[in-house]
């Protein structure tokens, strides 16, 4: 990994722990998996999990995709809601839930970027 691609990427993980630890009042820890584990997660989830893409402009033109688990996705948008009645399907809302909270792991991982 090239070192401004790992400062990017440790950027984007910083920024999203630190936006679900202020949504859920408490600490979480990110990392990069090593590349078979992500290879394989990747694979399991390609055909069932729920994308998220966003186009960057500015300085960093390009896309950005994130896959995420349904049931990971579904657990982050009850987070978001704070709803907590255990229903395991991604609804239209909390697919915008869901929209909302990397729209703001986006913009915290902007801000930084930009110091």
């Amino acid at each position: 990994m090239t070192p401004p691609f790992e400062e990017y990427l440790n950027t984007w993980l910083q920024s999203t722990a630190a936006t679900l630890g202020q949504m859920a009042g408490e600490t979480f820890q990110t990392g990069i998996a090593n590349s078979d584990a992500s290879t394989s997660h990747f694979e399991r989830l390609s055909g069932s999990g729920v994308w998220l893409r966003f186009t960057l402009g500015k300085r960093l033109p390009g896309r950005h995709a994130f896959l995420v688990s349904t049931d990971d996705a579904v657990r982050l948008a009850q987070m978001l809601l704070g709803d907590d009645s255990g229903g395991d399907e991604l609804t239209p809302d909390y697919r915008d839930a869901l929209e909302e909270m990397f729209r703001q792991f986006a913009g915290a991982a902007a801000s930084a970027l930009k110091k």
